[in-house]
């Protein structure tokens, strides 16, 4: 089914329309993108929309230059060329006349063309029955709703909903596609307003709204109660709106009004009056330059919703969330936070509470399924738990005693015997399986069934028959098939000395166990932030530069271990995978990245360079993969590695990374996270099958002294034209000076090891920097690099 989908037509060069089209390209599929004709003949305002999507920030594309593979056409010439394409993707305005009128043509023309594509709509709300009423049976039978959430590359969710004639088949082909190709969570809902996503979200939004008027919070209170130590975005409330968009989240809201007029739901829905002012205004969010938050000179303002003026930030501070953020796991945190009493914890309850009971009252009308609603808000609003997990967290027994506590109906699902014995909703069982309530069932059952391509590593984890070895931060756990993945946990994921003892620890085990193969995995915000910078600073500070070099030695040993081990090493790196994190993946046998890997080597920004043999593996990389060509010079050849350090590139996805050379031809890219750990395994797999052996320390023949004449002159150059600051070319030339090969000479080949004690003496050279340390601190203290 998978392969099923080969060219895709996407109907509308809208937002939403280049978002879909951006991530389709990126994972290799034809695209054609229709839109209303214009008078040019290249249909340049197609072309120019694609063009925006490409410069979006966040980027909808994996690749810079990927935007140039989309076919562009118009409705008035091109809409024939839909009988070519395997699946059609309506992206037009929410209008449900336009949008039947529309499927009518499309219907005639597949049925003229004998074709067995598939058509949906991408519409966030409106009904797949009404859109359809005037089509064919056999167009109804491959029509269903696939409403992706905006921006389509980031948000996970995909909500399918099928008309009453829709084939299972259909629905099987795009769901299947949609999580093994586009990397999406998919969930079926039912023909209801705003499906369960928007349903749920919105709803908790208008509730939020309700509470916040009522209490009169603040703006800035609102988004400091209900952010991350609530479990909520970074963005939190506002923010997240400022870029949806004010009147995009409004006709969301407006839809589920006008679909429950005259009904206490319909008045939950309608505009507040701030929101009505602000449609008027056009403080729309960041497209308007002001929403709730409006940059004024070098300083942010924050709407006064009570008198619609924009005020200067103000201190806001309450105990039950400070006291949050000592706290790691979100559930724990908002447990806490139910057991104080201030202004901040009275409304984290009361939105608890609220949304807690609407999305139990929605059970059978918009889903059956207690673990879709859950995900439809943790993959489409980035909640790190949905409504249902939260109840788990406080207790059901307990939320359902303070609903009725504030005289609200519990719905009569929740009152099963077997459900309040368990007193939650997602249990454990005694075979190490995850099970969830089923209200229709009225029992607990597995949770979805995982995936052929997925493993569960939490699960994995509960067992403790698959626990190798516990060690100080970090886990041992078994895969199967004599595979090991090696999980270090630590604050950011930065690696410090008991990271570094773990890991050799792991792979001695390995070895002694015959375990074959060992994947650097972890579950956290990000892969890894590289080295603890605090406890450089601490050391530099002390003058500990003997402890420094030992750390910086252990790096470096780690890493050519990794290299070498007769057991295969996979690295398994996501979001950020920086400085040190960066070094630990590129010196494994093989990497598996999610694609949304951002990488780089950029220890430049706090004054040093990367000290476990970063460059000398990017310089191998960039030696190996480069065009040969003997007429190129090599200095020419391994400039790429010089810069991509002394600038401190950054990828914007792993495919991104390839180009780089942060990531081989040969490592793998995923696109579903939940596949990742079994991508990581069939990786190290696949090297063990191929006759896998270790293999020698590297030579390298470098081109010495007037390679690195040449990179003076061109780093000197950026420096005299304020490219660079003085800092940075110092960094710079020490970085030049590796590359080169120092005082080498090019007609004999030096070795690694030459290499790295150079690396590292010259990363201990910068530490004694004073620029250095100021570097560190602003980094530590500011979150963000000086350049001094």
């Amino acid at each position: 089914m998978v392969n099923a989908i080969k060219k895709v037509c996407i109907i509308g060069s809208g937002t939403m329309g280049c978002g879909i089209a951006a991530h389709l390209t990126n994972i290799g599929i034809q695209v054609l993108i229709l839109d209303i004709k214009d008078d040019s003949k290249d249909n340049l305002n197609i072309r120019n929309n694609i063009l925006l999507s490409s410069k979006a920030k966040p980027n909808n594309f994996y690749k810079k230059n990927l935007y140039n593979t989309i076919e562009v056409g118009n409705l008035e010439d091109d809409i024939n060329r839909i009988a070519d394409c395997d699946w059609i993707i309506e992206v037009i305005v929410e209008n449900i006349k336009i949008k039947k009128n529309l499927f009518l043509k499309i219907d005639k023309i597949l049925s003229e063309n004998n074709s067995e594509a598939i058509v949906t709509s991408n519409t966030s709300g409106l009904s797949v029955n009404e859109m359809c009423e005037d089509t064919s049976l056999d167009f109804k039978k491959k029509f269903l709703v696939s409403h992706f959430f905006n921006p389509v590359r980031y948000l996970h969710l995909l909500e399918i909903v099928p008309n009453k004639e829709t084939d299972q088949k259909y629905i099987d082909i795009i769901s299947d596609f949609c999580e093994r190709k586009l990397g999406k969570g998919v969930i079926v809902g039912k023909d209801t307003p705003n499906f369960i996503g928007n349903r749920i979200g919105v709803a908790s939004m208008a509730k939020l709204f309700q509470a916040m008027v009522q209490g009169k919070y603040s703006v800035q209170e609102i988004d400091y109660i209900f952010g991350a130590q609530t479990g909520r975005p970074n963005s939190a409330v506002f923010k997240t709106l400022d870029l949806v968009g004010v009147d995009i989240f409004a006709n969301v809201m407006l839809t589920c009004s006008n679909s429950f007029s005259g009904t206490d739901e319909g008045d939950l829905f309608a505009h507040p009056s701030f929101v009505t002012s602000m449609l008027k205004n056009k403080w729309l969010g960041r497209k308007t330059k002001g929403g709730f938050y409006k940059k004024s000179g070098k300083s942010i303002e924050i709407l006064d919703i009570y008198d619609m003026e924009y005020k200067d930030k103000s201190v806001v501070e309450y105990a039950s969330i400070k006291g949050a953020k000592s706290i790691k796991n979100v559930g724990e945190k908002l447990k806490f936070i139910f057991e104080q009493d201030d202004r901040a914890s009275s409304i984290v309850k009361d939105m608890t509470l609220s949304t807690f009971i609407y999305s139990a009252e929605k059970i059978f009308e918009i889903s059956d399924s207690v673990e879709d609603i859950d995900n439809a808000m943790k993959w489409g609003f980035n909640w790190e738990k949905g409504p249902f997990e939260i109840c788990d967290a406080i207790g059901l027994k307990r939320i359902i005693n303070l609903a009725k506590e504030n005289k609200h109906d519990i719905p009569q699902w929740l009152l099963n015997k077997d459900l309040l014995d368990a007193n939650q909703l997602y249990i454990f069982d005694g075979e190490n399986n995850s099970r969830v309530w089923s209200p229709i069932e009225k029992k607990f059952v597995l949770t979805k069934k995982q995936d052929s391509k997925a493993l569960n590593f939490s699960l994995l984890k509960n067992n403790s028959k698959n626990i190798i070895k516990e060690l100080v931060v970090t886990n041992l756990v078994d895969l199967g098939d004599q595979i090991a993945a090696c999980e270090f946990n630590t604050k950011f994921n930065a690696v410090d000395g008991d990271v570094l003892s773990d890991i050799s620890k792991c792979l001695d085990i390995c070895e002694d166990r015959n375990y074959k193969g060992m994947v650097l995995y972890n579950e956290g915000g990000n892969f890894s932030v590289g080295m603890n910078l605090w406890l450089i600073y601490m050391s530099i500070m002390g003058k500990q530069f003997d402890k420094i070099e030992e750390a910086s030695k252990q790096y470096q040993d780690l890493c050519v271990r990794l290299k070498y081990s007769p057991t295969v090493t996979i690295a398994a790196p996501y979001n950020l995978t920086l400085g040190g994190g960066a070094e630990l993946s590129m010196w494994c046998n093989q990497i598996e990245a999610h694609a949304e890997t951002y990488m780089g080597l950029v220890e430049v920004g706090v004054g040093l360079i990367p000290g476990a043999g970063g460059t000398v593996e990017l310089m191998d990389r960039v030696l190996k993969n480069s065009p040969k060509d003997d007429k190129i010079p090599k200095d020419i050849v391994l400039s790429k590695a010089l810069l991509n350090v002394a600038t401190a590139t950054i990828s914007t996805s792993a495919m991104e990374a390839q180009e780089e050379m942060f990531l081989t031809p040969e490592d793998g890219i995923t696109v579903h996270r939940d596949n990742h750990l079994y991508a990581a395994k069939l990786s190290a797999m696949k090297l063990i099958n191929s006759g896998f052996s270790t293999s020698r320390r590297r030579l390298f023949n470098l081109p010495g002294n007037e390679a690195y004449s040449n990179y003076k002159v061109l780093l000197q150059g950026k420096y005299e034209g304020g490219f660079i600051s003085h800092h940075d070319l110092k960094i710079s030339l020490k970085i030049a000076k590796l590359v080169s090969g120092g005082d080498c000479n090019p007609k004999h080949p030096v070795t690694e090891q030459y290499l790295l004690d150079m690396e590292r003496e010259s990363f201990l050279s910068l530490c004694g920097e004073e620029k250095t340390l100021d570097r560190i601190k602003s980094m530590l203290v500011n979150k963000k690099p000086l350049r001094n």
